[in-house]
């Protein structure tokens, strides 16, 4: 599509957009090419961006939803209840962070609780809105019971009002069908523009090693990654071989959780 007849598109939400990893690159591979005169983004102050990682020239504007140290603590069910049911009152605070910025379409993921704020804003300003699912947030967010069937039916409602609907797979997308009762498309993770190619695999591999090589690409935020990369550093040792890790993880906190391993 030809820039001049891209919306003036507004990003609400809890995942922020910036060169990093996981939803947030495929939020700035998507975005990465918009006009930056045509997009705001409002993300939800939980989780900012950096701002060496943001998309050039786009304004960026943080919206408070709540305290992220609260969600790391034992009230946490607790709390994000609180966060859920109150964010559609946080349009307002949407309204006065958009400035002069008049949006034509919203924009959001359905994690966190800002995506609910992104549904009642387009509904109060009859906007279209584009609805990103990458994870099943009514299935593994970290609620009471009764507050999780409450979510599932908001989610279900805001589904059916997106005028589109991204799903990460099309497993997701099937699934949502028999559940929420309409159709949605597939946006399947993408490399970058920048991302290099390869017509054949490298030298090294073709020629004789000395052990197993294994990499693991990914967040590590629970202890079952934790054991379960430790197992298998241990494993591969005995072998001769080794553990490549690429993630966010910090030196520190790899040497906290015993990660520091000899291969």
């Amino acid at each position: 599509m030809q820039q001049f007849m891209l919306p003036k598109l507004l990003y609400i939400g809890d995942v922020p957009i910036e060169s990093s990893y996981h939803g947030s690159t495929l939020l700035y591979r998507l975005l990465e090419d918009y006009p930056p005169e045509k997009l705001l983004v409002v993300e939800g102050n939980v989780h900012r961006s950096q701002p060496e990682r943001r998309l050039p020239d786009v304004r960026y504007r943080s919206l408070k939803v709540g305290r992220e140290r609260l969600l790391r603590t034992r009230f946490h069910k607790f709390y994000s209840g609180i966060l859920t049911r109150s964010a559609p009152t946080r349009v307002r605070r949407v309204k006065k962070l958009r400035g002069g910025f008049r949006p034509e379409a919203v924009l959001t993921v359905s994690h966190g609780y800002s995506w609910i704020t992104a549904a009642r804003f387009a509904t109060k300003h009859q906007l279209p809105l584009h609805l990103i699912c990458h994870d099943d947030w009514p299935r593994v967010v970290n609620l009471f019971v009764n507050a999780k069937s409450r979510l599932d039916n908001v989610f279900g409602s805001v589904y059916r009002q997106a005028a589109s609907r991204l799903c990460i797979s099309p497993f997701m997308r099937d699934a949502y069908r028999k559940r929420y009762g309409v159709d949605g498309d597939v946006l399947l993770p993408f490399r970058g523009a920048d991302c290099l190619t390869y017509d054949e695999p490298p030298q090294r591999l073709l020629e004789p090693s000395d052990g197993l090589t294994v990499a693991f690409g990914g967040t590590i935020n629970t202890p079952g990654y934790v054991r379960a990369l430790k197992s298998l550093a241990e494993i591969l040792f005995e072998m001769g071989g080794r553990l490549l890790i690429f993630s966010p993880l910090k030196t520190n906190d790899a040497r906290r959780e015993g990660l520091d391993c000899r291969n």
